[in-house]
């Protein structure tokens, strides 16, 4: 069966084997096996850098990650509310 994803790269898949993460478009994304629908999980539209190597905590609830850009920040986000 073909993975929902229109794109991307550094695929991850979620604990439960419900979803797969990953970065297209210089923003993470989320997508649902039960569903095949797609969700944009950050907004990073014309910052320059990557969102690049990111976990997800053992209940899915955050996406833990890092900006490539000059200098690496860690981000944390909650990825359990819509």
């Amino acid at each position: 069966m073909p993975l929902p994803v229109s794109g991307g790269v550094f695929f991850n898949w979620s604990r439960d084997g419900k979803a797969v993460y990953y970065t297209a478009e210089g923003n993470l994304w989320m997508a649902s096996i039960e569903n095949s629908r797609e969700r944009r999980l950050t907004d990073f539209t014309g910052k320059q850098g990557q969102p690049r190597p990111y976990a997800i905590d053992t209940d899915g609830d955050y996406v833990y990650f890092t900006w490539r850009d000059d200098v690496s920040d860690i981000w944390v986000m909650d990825v359990a509310q819509e």
